[in-house]
C-alpha cells in the first residue's frame, strides 16, 4: 500500500518539475495533457506516462473510477 502512495507522490512531484514549477505562462509554452484513471483498489489504466521533450507545461488529470467515497480511502493510516 505504501508503495502505491509513493508512486502517486512521485507523479505529483514529476508533474510540478516537468511543468517548470510556478513560472509564468508564455505564448510559446506547449501544454501537454495527460490523463490517468484509478479505481478503489488503486489500480491504474496506464503503467507509464510519457511527456514529450518539447512540453513546457504538463496538465495531469486523475479520474477516480471507483465507487468508494474519498473518506474511505483515508482510513488505512498510511499518511
Amino acid at each position: 500500500m505504501i508503495r502505491r502512495h509513493s508512486v502517486l507522490a512521485a507523479l505529483a512531484i514529476a508533474t510540478v518539475f516537468l511543468a517548470g514549477g510556478t513560472h509564468a505562462a508564455f505564448a510559446a509554452d506547449k501544454v501537454c495533457k495527460l490523463e490517468i484513471s484509478g479505481n478503489d483498489a488503486m489500480q491504474y489504466d496506464k503503467k507509464e506516462l510519457d511527456v514529450a521533450a518539447d512540453c513546457t507545461q504538463v496538465e495531469l488529470t486523475l479520474t477516480h473510477t471507483g465507487k468508494l467515497p474519498a473518506a474511505a480511502m483515508a482510513t488505512t493510516g498510511c499518511w
